[in-house]
């Protein structure tokens, strides 16, 4: 993802930013147009970074993360915006996803882990409703930072472009004139696929990089589901965190949840051991035809 053999013509930017490598695509432009372009959408990024990152000091998520229980803490619109995101999916995946999976598991049931931060919109403030809460945006973060890039872009009417994030989570503009997508790769070996992706974001998760990383916060949780999770949906942080959801939640919860979800598609690679698939991919929601074999 992005599939290379077949892309259109193109300038490609990097960046390295949030741990992991940042890819600006774009297309139609004037290079010396395209390069300052990328320029401020990498140092968009980087602002974002210093404001969503646990690890750096006087961000707000590192601020959150040392407010005693019952105190309020002032963020601005960004990690607001991206913490609101956060708890939407956590309500939807039944607490699949949880950006507070390492506050104290042992003292909260997995109901009152949706209520260890209140947010108040009129003042952008965010209230800890319990001692020791943590909050990680690593299961959104990125994608979270694809939409804000991608809003700019909008603004600058400068939308022939593709955003990417560690090769795992795309966002997909306007593609280049005369083409109907961007070409991404979905699935590997034999079940590979290309589709074509316009102005929607598509996002994996898996195992084979980080190894078993991803949590389940749930008391009650059933572990790993998946070996590979794919998800296509408007917004790229929507399809990051439910990439990681789905991961953890059956087949039939994803099917559920796509069915019952405007704009999200899913694409499952379950373990060799699930007795009933064993080989392919699922695919749920309105998953976009193949183009081309990988």
């Amino acid at each position: 993802m992005p599939d290379n053999p077949g892309i259109p013509p193109h300038q490609r930017f990097a960046h390295f930013a949030m741990a992991t490598e940042f890819e600006l695509l774009v297309a139609d432009v004037p290079a010396e147009d395209a390069s300052g372009l990328a320029v401020e959408v990498f140092n968009e990024i980087d602002r974002l970074e210093r404001e969503l990152s646990r690890f750096l000091e006087g961000s707000d998520i590192f601020r959150i993360n040392r407010t005693k229980c019952g105190d309020k803490v002032r963020v601005g619109p960004e990690a607001f915006e991206c913490l609101r995101q956060a708890l939407q999916v956590t309500k939807l995946t039944r607490g699949a996803f949880d950006v507070t999976f390492g506050s104290a598991p042992q003292n909260h049931s997995p109901q009152t882990r949706r209520d260890l931060l209140s947010l108040d919109e009129t003042d952008f403030s965010v209230e800890v409703r319990a001692s020791g809460v943590q909050v990680d945006l690593g299961g959104i973060g990125k994608g979270f930072a694809l939409d804000w890039v991608g809003d700019i872009l909008e603004d600058w009417e400068m939308t022939h472009c593709l955003v990417q994030s560690g090769g795992s989570s795309i966002l997909a503009l306007d593609p280049p004139e005369g083409h109907a997508g961007w070409p991404v790769g979905v699935g590997e070996g034999p079940t590979r696929r290309v589709h074509l992706l316009r102005r929607q974001a598509l996002c994996a998760s898996g195992t084979e990089v980080k190894g078993e990383h991803i949590v389940d916060a749930r008391q009650s949780g059933q572990g790993r589901q998946c070996l590979k999770t794919w998800v296509l949906a408007d917004q790229a942080g929507w399809a990051d965190a439910l990439s990681t959801a789905f991961m953890l939640m059956r087949p039939e919860e994803v099917k559920t949840l796509c069915a019952g979800s405007d704009g999200v598609a899913a694409a499952l690679s379950l373990a060799a051991s699930d007795p009933e698939h064993s080989e392919g991919l699922l695919t749920y929601g309105d998953w976009p035809p193949t183009v081309t074999d990988g």
